[in-house]
């Protein structure tokens, strides 16, 4: 790509994985990216550099999406690239190309294609925040994650791979590995999966049962992959009556 066609875009999402994702195409795609995390860190960027695109999630903590586009046109008017284009500063087959307008992203479960590369994505990311750069998936991993039944969006996604990141032995994490997962979906008329954790006891309940199944029913090495005193592992198998 030639400097004619490199856009200039700033990407403002509260979700990191979102963020980074869309940075990442981007900018390897060719053009300049900068991320900001909410309104107020996107308004301090757009004060000090200028972008051709403004790319935003609309529900956001705080300022949302729409806020912070009204924010900037009122501080910075002189930045429109329709005037700009008229001018003749900016290319018009460029400003078609990236005119935006807001989009209504689906739930996860909605977009499963997107789950793979976005989990791929996020894997990496963890394993070099964990100085674990080899961490990868499986493709029984990549398949347990498609038909989860996701109820929030990424960064439901993030946390179900870091704790089972941080929880893996090996530098694959497999299906079995996957810490928390949510139920898996059913195709109408199957039968129900199973219940959803809803409570902080039924979480560790199944934390616990995973843990079990992975190990073949070791309890030693079930404690250890859930990192808790052994102890305190029996313990619990006592409290939630798991023999």
């Amino acid at each position: 790509m030639n400097a004619a066609d490199r856009a200039s875009i700033l990407v403002v999402d509260d979700e990191e994985g979102v963020r980074s994702f869309l940075a990442d195409a981007l900018s390897g795609a060719g053009h300049g990216v900068a991320q900001a995390a909410d309104g107020e860190a996107a308004l301090a960027l757009v004060a000090t550099r200028s972008f051709h695109v403004v790319l935003t999630d609309l529900r956001m903590p705080g300022m949302d999406g729409m806020a912070l586009l009204r924010e900037i046109r009122r501080e910075h008017p002189d930045r429109n690239l329709a005037q700009m284009v008229q001018a003749g500063t900016f290319r018009g087959d460029l400003y078609h190309r990236l005119s935006l307008f807001p989009v209504q992203l689906p739930p996860l479960r909605d977009r499963r294609e997107d789950i793979g590369p976005l989990a791929d994505h996020l894997i990496r990311r963890i394993g070099v925040s964990l100085a674990r750069p080899d961490l990868t998936l499986t493709e029984a991993a990549r398949a347990a994650l498609a038909t989860a039944s996701w109820h929030g969006n990424v960064r439901e996604l993030a946390n179900v791979l870091e704790r089972s990141a941080i929880l893996a032995d090996a530098s694959e994490i497999d299906a079995d590995d996957l810490a928390l997962l949510p139920e898996i979906e059913t195709v109408p008329g199957a039968g129900a999966g199973a219940a959803a954790p809803t409570t902080i006891t039924d979480m560790e309940r199944q934390a616990i049962e995973r843990a079990l199944a992975a190990t073949g029913g070791n309890r030693r090495q079930a404690a250890a992959r859930l990192g808790v005193p052994l102890r305190t592992f029996y313990d619990k198998l006592k409290r939630f009556g798991i023999s």
